[in-house]
């Protein structure tokens, strides 16, 4: 592997600039930057040259806001967000420009403070037609806004879930309770030209923003094999292990052919240094985190969204349709393998979302990612090692970056 860092005269020689970017480029791994005189470079993992290379900040475009702190890749775009000032903004890493979104603030906060979990948009902010779409607060609720052009944030869905949506896991003693619509994952198809989301509890949801003063919404209601959902497995010893596990949901989209997926991942929150599992106990613990034992990403469950029939099918036999998948802060996509030949095809490529914040003095986080054969059920590494013992803090949290042509 060669590490090669650009310096600032031979940025644009070395990296094309994206007007003439190749039509076909897998992903780069955003990694922890370096320093170097005072400056800072920002460095990428390439899968397909299999280089780690450096930009060094733009100084015609530098970065608005060296505190900001990363919650969002899409589209060639980065969303960053200050949590001291609140400050909301994207920015193309390759061109150095950025966009400002409006203030959180323009959001009925409820007296909280202001909480980013996620931004991303549906193409270039640069674009007439583009939208951003924002998880925010505590509770995860849902915004959107036109980037460049928007004043402020438009919240959309419900704020809390009906009875009917809930029946199934509330006591009779407990329908009285107002429990948030938290949503865990949602991504653009350019091919519905819709935003498909998902919720905690795994309801599902379309928006057509086309008209941002009548934003329309497309209920969901999907059948499922209750056999392999909400959790498949080839085994009893595997269905207890996934019981054991904290489970976190991504929607991927293949924007070729238009497929949505929902993508169930299981995490170990406590492992060993067999990777075994730890129970959890955090009664001596301030943050929430037992800081001697990692968290380990040990499986994943996929099922395709059935359009037709409003169903959600189950990827059984290991195959994910020759697809490459690619989760994390980033927005969920798919890659055929076969016009990609360094991705392997029926993975999935993940990055760390359960990443204690950098305040918290640890010594894991950033840490859980790798790429996951569908087919054999094993983990590999991707760049960073993935076995536990070798385990160890990265900071800032590596991510899925997508190079734009636009």
């Amino acid at each position: 592997m060669v590490e090669y860092v650009v310096p600032p005269a031979e940025v644009s020689n070395w990296v094309p600039p994206p007007s003439v970017l190749p039509s076909n480029i897998s992903p780069w791994l955003m990694i922890p930057p370096a320093f170097e005189g005072g400056n800072v470079v920002y460095k990428f993992y390439s899968i397909a040259d299999d280089i780690v290379f450096g930009l060094k900040e733009n100084p015609d475009y530098p970065v608005p806001d060296d505190d900001a702190v990363l919650v969002g890749s899409s589209h060639g775009w980065l969303a960053l967000f200050n949590e001291s000032n609140n400050d909301l903004f994207l920015w193309n890493p390759l061109t150095g420009r950025h966009v400002k979104l409006p203030p959180i603030e323009t959001l009925d906060l409820g007296g909280e403070r202001g909480v980013v979990s996620q931004v991303l948009v549906s193409c270039s902010p640069e674009l007439q037609d583009c939208r951003a779409m924002m998880a925010y607060g505590p509770e995860d609720r849902l915004a959107f806004c036109c980037p460049g052009r928007s004043t402020g944030w438009t919240q959309i869905g419900d704020l809390y879930h009906t009875l009917d949506d809930l029946h199934y896991i509330l006591d009779d003693d407990e329908e009285d309770w107002d429990l948030a619509r938290s949503y865990m994952s949602f991504v653009y198809s350019t091919k519905h030209k819709l935003f498909f989301c998902v919720t905690q509890f795994g309801h599902f949801e379309a928006w057509d923003l086309r008209n941002p003063d009548s934003p329309m919404l497309t209920p969901i209601d999907l059948s499922v094999d209750e056999e392999n959902y909400p959790i498949a497995s080839r085994s009893e010893e595997e269905l207890e292990l996934k019981k054991l596990c904290r489970t976190v949901k991504f929607l991927v989209v293949d924007d070729k052919s238009g497929d949505v997926f929902l993508v169930r991942r299981f995490i170990l929150e406590q492992v060993d240094s067999n990777g075994s599992f730890v129970e959890v106990n955090y009664e001596n613990s301030v943050t929430g985190y037992d800081m001697g034992y990692p968290y380990k990403t040990i499986g994943f469950d996929v099922h395709k969204y059935d359009e037709e029939n409003r169903a959600l099918r189950y990827m059984d036999g290991g195959s994910l349709d020759g697809l490459a998948f690619f989760i994390g802060l980033n927005h969920g996509f798919a890659l055929p393998a076969d016009e990609f030949p360094e991705l392997k095809p029926n993975s999935i490529y993940y990055t760390d979302v359960l990443s204690p914040p950098e305040w918290i003095d640890c010594i894991y986080g950033g840490h859980d990612l790798g790429i996951f054969s569908y087919q054999e059920r094993t983990i590999s590494p991707c760049f960073f090692p993935c076995d536990v013992k070798s385990i160890t803090r990265i900071m800032p949290v590596p991510t899925w970056f997508t190079p734009s042509r636009e």
